[in-house]
């Protein structure tokens, strides 16, 4: 086996091995529920399925129906998946690449019609055992030459556009055998890169073979453990603002890996919620755990299987997944 980049023994090798064991994500791989799940919602995206967003304009007269009609009586064998409207603003879903032609054929005969494509919501991927002295670009490029290079259209420069490192940080394993740290990055993976990598259970990285998986972060505030912003857009007093909370107790002399104090949220303290004996990152807590439901919703994109959220006759005849129309930069995990 490759060096992992830690100190670890021989005796521990075997061990270390089940760890990042497994070329392809295969039905008997041991995965927590979150990863299987946005597993799940990465491999069945429809690679052609399109969203796009028409804003009809201020100035315009025509309604979201004569719009769609002005289209289908040019070529009555224009397909739409999916059809809503609200105000100006027309959400379209389309799979037929001669529907979405005509879409944007539109716009060149009214200049007040604007329309953006809605690129599927990045997924998050952790990577884990890399080794110390590794670079951001030299992650990028063994990601590609040792690990996508075989994928037609990708390049070592395209994988890197596709991909931004957020987390940084060294882990300690101190399960099973002898307690050992090691690196691990979080990473945001967009434009397709994603569909790439969910099938894999790990990737070779300069010498070592790391272990790979998609996931949900979900990152409190550092300055006030709140879920719902970080700490550049926190508005506690600035007394505080240099005093990074503990996730573990709420208070601030500490980090949570030193806390020695009782467990205690401060999110559902002031929630009003009966419990509050837990920390900020449990899976006791509430609010957390519907935290990491809106940003594992925020993975879907349109499935493979035939399942619409709208005809043109604005029947529901299927689901959609949360988070269709939302931009991959308005996705935040």
């Amino acid at each position: 086996m490759s060096s992992t980049g830690c100190s670890v023994s021989s005796k521990d090798k075997k061990e270390l091995a089940k760890l990042v064991s497994g070329e392809v994500r295969q039905p008997g791989w041991v995965d927590n529920r979150d990863t299987m799940q946005v597993v799940s919602h990465l491999t069945s995206r429809d690679p052609n399925l399109h969203k796009v967003r028409v804003d009809l304009g201020e100035a315009t007269d025509e309604s979201p129906e004569s719009f769609k009609e002005k289209l289908q009586k040019k070529d009555p064998g224009l397909k739409f998946e999916g059809y809503r409207q609200r105000g100006s603003m027309v959400h379209i879903t389309v799979r037929d690449p001669k529907s979405r032609e005509a879409i944007y054929e539109s716009a060149k005969e009214n200049p007040q019609i604007q329309i953006k494509e809605i690129s599927p919501p990045s997924a998050v991927f952790k990577i884990s055992y890399l080794e110390e002295d590794l670079t951001a670009d030299k992650i990028a490029k063994d990601l590609y030459s040792k690990n996508l290079n075989h994928h037609e259209g990708w390049t070592e420069t395209k994988v890197a556009e596709a991909m931004k490192i957020f987390v940084d940080r060294k882990a300690i394993n101190k399960g099973g055998f002898r307690e050992f740290s090691y690196r691990v990055i979080y990473f945001r993976a967009f434009g397709g890169l994603e569909i790439l990598l969910a099938p894999l259970t790990s990737v070779y990285i300069g010498a070592s073979k790391c272990r790979i998986e998609p996931t949900v972060y979900v990152l409190p505030c550092m300055t006030c453990g709140s879920l719902d912003h970080r700490k550049d857009r926190c508005t506690i007093s600035d007394k505080y603002k240099d005093k990074q909370i503990c996730f573990r107790c709420c208070q601030r002399n500490h980090v949570a890996r030193e806390c020695k104090g009782n467990v205690f949220c401060i999110n559902c303290h002031q929630a009003g919620m009966k419990s509050t004996a837990h920390s900020i990152t449990s899976y006791d807590c509430p609010i957390f755990k519907r935290e990491r439901e809106y940003q594992m919703n925020q993975v879907k994109w349109g499935r493979k299987e035939p399942v619409l959220s709208m005809t043109l006759e604005g029947e529901g005849n299927g689901e959609k997944g949360p988070g269709g129309d939302h931009d991959a930069s308005s996705s935040s995990c």
